[in-house]
């Protein structure tokens, strides 16, 4: 029996090398043409498109443009009411990249918070906290001054696509 592929015979003994290095080749040309996560383990710079959607069903794509080299990070929002946002990476380790913002203030109350994302290097897998600071302060508190806070549960869903680059 002679299997064709490529238009090769497979029972040919001088073409089958060829097509061994062929066939060795097609899953690396379908993670290729279906557009495959990047490899977050360098310190190469990276981007992750997520989703939210709050409880009343309202959502929007925000994109994390990271660069662990120069330990920065930049939220990108799709929705025009929000403005770009800076994030610290505060941690590269060979299993996970965090992404910290610094503490802020809502307009509709007065309690500090942040966010921290947690990146798995090996999965690509963004995983959202958020920290409050229940403290009458008389200044903004800083990430870098050691305020951590207390985590609390999200209030919207987060749902993110494999890093790119």
């Amino acid at each position: 029996m002679q299997i064709l592929v490529f238009g090769v015979k497979h029972g040919n003994r001088r073409h089958s090398g060829v097509t061994k290095k062929l066939l060795a080749l097609i899953p690396c040309m379908i993670l290729a043409a279906c557009g495959g996560a990047a490899d977050i383990t360098g310190d190469e710079a990276f981007q992750i498109t997520c989703t939210w959607t709050d409880k009343g069903g309202k959502s929007s794509d925000e994109t994390y443009f990271v660069d662990p080299k120069l330990d920065l990070a930049v939220l990108e929002f799709e929705d025009a009411d929000f403005e770009d946002a800076e994030y610290f990476v505060t941690k590269v380790t060979p299993r996970k990249i965090v992404i910290s913002s610094d503490w802020g203030t809502p307009l509709d109350e007065g309690d500090h918070y942040r966010d921290e994302n947690v990146i798995d290097r090996s999965t690509g897998i963004l995983t959202p906290s958020r920290y409050e600071l229940k403290r009458d302060l008389t200044y903004e508190p800083l990430l870098a001054e050691g305020w951590e806070g207390t985590k609390v549960d999200l209030d919207y869903e987060y749902d993110c696509k494999k890093p790119t680059r």
